[in-house]
């Protein structure tokens, strides 16, 4: 609710309306970290099998994730590329957006960094 309304009352007391203004930049970052969130879990389980820690088929854990991250790559390039056309705005601010996902990576590189890198074994089963 608080989130909410940190992101609607400034629409309102500026008379905007947050469907113009605020959905498509919403539905175009949305879109953009969905994509990268699929590159990297395809990334991730072609990494963990070659270092051995998933020990499944070749094709399902190396081949079969390059070829659907590369197809993941290549629609997340068109939406970069296209991103003015994909938000239907032409705002500086919102031509912004994608490096949000970019930085994400980078804090989630350096807090891993620094934290020391969690082993698959450390994990305890659910």
């Amino acid at each position: 609710m608080a989130i909410t309304l940190v992101m609607l009352v400034p629409f309102a007391a500026s008379g905007a309306d947050p469907i113009v203004n605020l959905f498509p930049a919403v539905s175009g970052i949305t879109s953009l970290s969905l994509l990268t969130l699929m590159l990297g879990c395809c990334v991730s389980v072609a990494v963990a099998a070659l270092r051995g820690k998933v020990t499944e088929r070749w094709w399902e854990t190396v081949l079969a994730p390059a070829v659907a991250g590369s197809g993941v790559l290549a629609i997340t390039v068109i939406v970069v590329a296209n991103y003015q056309a994909v938000t239907g705005s032409d705002s500086p601010l919102v031509a912004l957006m994608p490096a949000l996902p970019v930085l994400a990576a980078l804090y989630g590189v350096l807090v891993s960094r620094r934290r020391g890198q969690a082993l698959l074994d450390d994990v305890p089963a659910a």
